[in-house]
């Protein structure tokens, strides 16, 4: 049996941005590949990252309610000057493909999503996956974005900080602290926020990568956890782990 913590709720455009200690803003040609996910008229939803120069990788959670035609993806196009919106056409989520396909999910929550463009990115780097699981204590990179001038619907920058991912037993043991079911193995990676280098997942940073050393993705930002006992365990992030999910995404870019 494999249960997995249900994922936090989202919010619509201008939530808080990424915090924490020792963030790097993107500068340059850094991570290209990193998007807004956003309605065209509420504004920023989520996060994503192009994995061909047709279909982003985003949560699940961030788009299930929304009709794909209402969204947009916003790519930073060198020289940054602008960011350029590239209309969604169509949506599918691990539940909805398995569902299709008479499969049985392998976890009750899978937080993972594929957006399809109408057109073409062209000229930019697209995201690499790895779909080998990381290791404890492995260096990994958090993204996120930064905070948006006031009445803006995209924000322009994102920031990155440095992790490093939790033993998966660990990483059980919390999620079990907050859901006394989760039981057996997880579809999830915990990256711990505590000492110099914490970073605490906001809502509006759902569906953004998880890199590792090699800047390729392994996980998926879901949520962030809390504590009931402030004595105990701190706040950490939780990811779905990419790796799981190796049919759902090679089927989902074919078609």
């Amino acid at each position: 049996m494999h249960i997995f913590l249900n994922s936090v709720l989202y919010n619509h455009a201008n939530t808080s941005p990424l915090t924490g200690h020792r963030l790097k803003v993107i500068e340059n040609n850094d991570l290209p590949y990193v998007v807004l996910v956003a309605h065209r008229r509420h504004g920023k939803i989520c996060t994503g990252t192009l994995i061909t120069k047709y279909h982003i990788v985003t949560a699940a959670h961030c788009i299930r309610y929304e009709n794909p035609t209402d969204l947009v993806a916003i790519v930073r196009i060198p020289p940054y000057v602008e960011s350029h919106k590239y209309p969604v056409s169509s949506s599918i989520t691990y539940d909805q493909w398995a569902k299709f396909n008479n499969l049985d999910p392998r976890f009750p929550s899978n937080d993972i999503a594929v957006l399809s463009l109408e057109k073409p990115v062209e000229d930019i780097q697209i995201g690499s996956i790895s779909f080998d699981q990381p290791i404890a204590k492995a260096q990994v990179t958090t993204v996120g974005w930064r905070s948006c001038k006031k009445n803006c619907l995209f924000p322009q920058k994102f920031v990155t900080v440095n992790q490093f991912v939790e033993d998966p037993k660990l990483c059980r043991k919390r999620l079990a602290k907050q859901n006394p079911n989760i039981i057996g193995k997880i579809n999830a990676i915990c990256t711990k926020i505590d000492g110099s280098t914490s970073a605490a997942l906001k809502c509006g940073d759902s569906g953004g990568p998880l890199l590792d050393k090699q800047y390729m993705i392994v996980g998926i930002a879901s949520s962030r956890c809390f504590s009931k006992n402030k004595n105990d365990f701190e706040t950490f992030n939780v990811y779905t782990a990419i790796g799981v999910y190796k049919q759902f995404l090679f089927e989902s870019i074919k078609n």
